[in-house]
């Protein structure tokens, strides 16, 4: 008798430590923790050190492709791509690229960060010139993010 008394019971107990093997609601779904910085940004931009003469810059979207978690990126602005990295905190660089304009090379390079809105960077060029000396000159990107937000781990 006492052994049928322990067997019911040990049998009534197996369903209870299934049940809670399995688990249960885990509440809210945790934030998302891979890095997601693409889309287009609406870029003002604006001089801001300058040796060359006549140096102009206007606003133009800026296109982030990006691969969510990726570490490498491409920034497309005024119809020039550039290749660069990207943190999981949010900040980006990326490689020099010479871009020709008549008797000019530009070598641009840019930096900043993405927040969770907007992104913020620095254009820094040197100018070779055929016939004139080569100057320098910074350029800031301000721009909000069109769409919803990115995601920005840390």
């Amino acid at each position: 008798m006492m052994f049928l008394i322990v067997r019911v019971a040990s049998l009534a107990l197996v369903p209870a430590v299934l049940v809670a093997a399995c688990g249960g609601d885990s509440g809210p779904t945790p934030p998302a923790t891979e890095l997601k910085v693409d889309g287009t940004y609406a870029t003002n931009v604006s001089v801001t050190q300058s040796t060359c003469p006549s140096i102009t810059v206007q606003g133009n979207p800026t296109t982030v492709t990006h691969t969510t978690g990726a570490t490498t990126l491409t920034l497309t602005h005024a119809g020039t791509s550039y290749s660069g990295t990207v943190q999981r905190n949010g900040a980006f660089s990326t490689m020099p690229k010479a871009v020709t304009a008549g008797a000019e090379t530009h070598t641009l390079t840019i930096a900043g960060t993405f927040s969770r809105t907007a992104i913020n960077a620095t254009v820094t060029a040197t100018v070779q010139r055929s016939g004139s000396a080569d100057c320098q000159y910074t350029v800031t990107w301000i721009g909000p993010k069109q769409g919803g937000p990115n995601v920005i781990p840390g």
